[in-house]
Formats: structure tokens, sequence, C-alpha cells
């Protein structure tokens, strides 16, 4: 699987009998003679009837080891490759692949507006091997029981490395840098700059700015109100102004998860006039989005969801 493959929700079509025939490794070390040994019972062979019974219990035994056999072959086959530029140098085991649970349908609103982008875009900059699941959202698959026990309020992203699951974007990408060791400083006083920078994205910055969708989604109407909070949405864009005024990133003097998380937030009014008052804010957003990490995040999302990149850029 390549670098951001989609992983099939369900077990892919396979031809075990093909598999195990092609590939000798495959095949069961069961015999369909083991069925003549379980027939002799107290020394006496047992009626045609029993020996019969036997032997296609035997038989099924052996076809359950095969077909085991041949998936985890097929499993094998389909790992993913760790790529040069991710410093990889053969195959990874299952174990070793993050899984990114993202969106692989969604209402045509949403294309290019989710957060699981923040995720694939962490795991592209630290290039950790990962394989996405991609989401039937229009088929209701978050709101099943199954997705709800990994994702407290049914909401993507979620990661799952080996059985460890992290949900929130935050957490995702503050997780994915400190296992990468990368995107964050090694010193407790850096990471902590970092996570407050990823909390400013994403508890300060980004409610006010959802705010504004929410009102025209729902009292479009109400100009008082929405003049209101475009009043506390310039304060905070002016906050990150002047945090900008001397430096080229947010947290630290290198780029960091906490660049994507303000990225990212901040993307979510590019079609609007909301950062034209703020040149060095309007900079950075586009400093940001010019790093190839991003680049090949939007490619793959676009490929995901089936739209072109021009169609969510």
């Amino acid at each position: 699987m390549n670098r951001g493959g989609v992983a099939a929700a369900h077990v892919l079509p396979v031809d075990v009998a093909a598999a195990v025939q092609e590939y000798p490794c495959a095949r069961s070390t069961g015999t369909a003679s083991e069925a003549e040994t379980h027939l002799v019972v107290g020394g006496e062979i047992g009626s045609a009837r029993t020996e019969r019974r036997e032997r296609e219990t035997a038989e099924g035994r052996w076809r359950e080891r095969a077909n085991a056999t041949a998936l985890d072959w097929w499993r094998h086959r389909m790992a993913w490759h760790a790529p040069a530029w991710a410093g990889g140098s053969g195959r990874q085991s299952e174990d070793d692949v993050i899984t990114l649970y993202g969106f692989g349908t969604i209402f045509p609103e949403g294309r290019g507006e989710t957060k699981d982008l923040r995720a694939q875009w962490a795991l592209e900059e630290t290039g950790l091997p990962y394989r996405v699941h991609a989401l039937d959202h229009t088929g209701g698959e978050l709101d099943g029981d199954a997705y709800r026990r990994i994702s407290p309020f049914r909401q993507v992203p979620v990661i799952d490395d080996d059985g460890f699951v992290v949900a929130e974007s935050a957490a995702v990408v503050l997780y994915l840098a400190e296992k990468a060791g990368k995107l964050i400083p090694g010193d407790v006083q850096g990471r902590t700059r970092v996570v407050q920078w990823c909390f400013a994205a994403a508890s300060t910055v980004e409610p006010t700015l959802v705010c504004l969708d929410v009102i025209e989604i729902f009292d479009g109407g109400n100009n008082k109100l929405k003049t209101q909070v475009r009043k506390l949405a310039d304060r905070w864009l002016g906050d990150v102004e002047r945090r900008l005024e001397t430096r080229e990133w947010i947290a630290c003097v290198e780029f960091t998860v906490a660049d994507i998380m303000m990225a990212c937030v901040l993307r979510g009014i590019r079609k609007t006039d909301l950062m034209e008052p703020f040149p060095k804010l309007k900079a950075y957003y586009e400093r940001c989005l010019a790093r190839p990490a991003w680049q090949r995040t939007l490619s793959l999302y676009a490929e995901r969801i089936g739209v072109s990149v021009d169609d969510i850029r």
C-alpha cells in the first residue's frame, strides 16, 4: 500500500485456493489424510456415515487453516512500505502502521473542510507510516456503536497506534509529534509552548470563527450578532498578527504541530475577507500551506473523497 493509501473497510475478495496454489508458503500443513487418523476409535473403524462426517469435519478444519494462512499472506502482501523520503528501509509490520480514521464520504459542503486533514498533514510531515480507514459519513458509519467506542463524540479524526486510540485533532497531532520526535522541541518548556499554541488555535481562535459560520447558517439575518462576533474574531486575529510580528512560525523558531493547528483553523476563513486586515497573518498562512507535506495531504485527501484538488483548495 502506498503512503496514506486507503485501507478497505471490508476484507478484500481473495481467491484463497488460487493464492494457496500459487504461493506454497500459504499452504496449510494439514492434509486430508488427517481425517483418516480420527476415524479409528478404540481400534475399530466407524460406520460409513460416521466416517463421512468425521472426514468432512477434518477437511473443514484444513480449509479454515488454509484460508487463515492465505489471508495472512494477503495482509503481508498489502503491508505498508516506508518510502525513501521518510527514511524507510523496508516493509513495515502491521503493528508499526498507524491507522487514521478519516472521511471517505461526506456531504458536499463538508468536503475539504474536515479535521482529518490536520492529522494527515502531521503524518505526512513526520514520515510516520500510516494507512487511512475511510469512513462512510453519508452512510451513517460515524453514528454506529463500533465507531463510538473509539471516538467519544463520534467525530473525526481518530488514530489507532497498535491499540492505543487517540481522538481530537489537537491531541492527535501532539501525539504524532511526540512519537516521531519531530515538529515539537525536546525540552519541557519548548513542548509546553507548542501545546499552548495548539490550545490557542483550537480553543480561542477557532470557536469564534466557527460561530460566524453557525450564525450564517441558522440566523443569517441577525446582523447585530454577526457584527459583534466579527469584532471578537478581529481581536483574536489581531493578537495572532502581533505574535507574528517578529517571527516566522507561531510557537517556536521551527515549524511545529502548533502551526498545523493554527494554519488549519485559518484555512476555515480562506474564502472570506477576515484575513485581509492582517498582512503578517495572511503571509504566515500562505507560508504554512506552501509546505510540500500539505500539498501531498491535500492531494491524498482529494483522491480519497473523490474530488479534484482545485475543488477544495
